[in-house]
């Protein structure tokens, strides 16, 4: 027997100890390394070599149950108006400080997504008999697009002072072209005047 022989023989008998499959050599789904599911023969997770190894293409996108998550956060510069319906809030840290100018009123992501989130939050507890409320929007062009989803805070309500609200993934989305905003509604009754809001949309990607 050659040594070129000795060495396939080798090999095979190598394959054969540690129960891999003959047909693994033909195959390009090599796995470096497989763990099977509690109770059972089923593969529930495996790691590759490479992609090339995997059969997949990646490209660097995170792809997992829920996505990738990013928070927005929009604020006015100065105190919650009063009394006030679909107010835009420029992105948080954006505005002068006077009441007068405004800052940019969207970010603007350059990929599809989808909202899943919005909470709105004060400085302090609402108190009277008014509420605040934030909705997540997107930009069309430089027209803002209700979702509906909505976070509230007042006096009386479950939340005073915080709130969130979320959705599964896929209900609203925005394409790469439009951008993420938020827009607040204050009532009349809403106070302590100078409470100073925030609003966060979490999108997913």
């Amino acid at each position: 027997m050659t040594r070129t022989m000795r060495g396939v023989c080798g090999a095979v008998l190598l394959l054969g100890v540690l129960g891999l499959p003959m047909v693994a050599l033909g195959q390009s789904d090599l796995t470096v390394q497989s763990f099977n599911c509690p109770g059972g023969n089923t593969r529930c997770f495996r790691v590759h070599a490479n992609t090339t190894s995997a059969s997949v293409t990646l490209n660097g996108d995170v792809v997992a149950a829920g996505g990738y998550k990013v928070a927005y956060v929009f604020a006015h510069p100065n105190y919650m108006r009063v009394n006030s319906s679909n107010v835009q809030a420029p992105i948080a840290g954006a505005g002068p400080a006077t009441i007068n100018a405004v800052g940019p009123l969207y970010h603007r992501p350059g990929v599809a997504g989808t909202f899943v989130g919005v909470s709105i939050v004060s400085n302090t507890a609402l108190t009277g008999t008014g509420a605040a409320h934030a909705e997540a929007i997107r930009f069309d062009g430089t027209t803002a697009v209700a979702t509906g989803l909505t976070a509230v805070i007042g006096a009386g309500l479950t939340n005073t002072q915080y709130a969130a609200t979320t959705q599964a993934r896929g209900l609203d989305i925005f394409t790469a072209s439009e951008g993420v905003g938020c827009r607040m509604t204050v009532d009349s009754a809403a106070t302590p005047t100078n409470a100073i809001l925030a609003c966060t949309v979490i999108v997913a990607y």
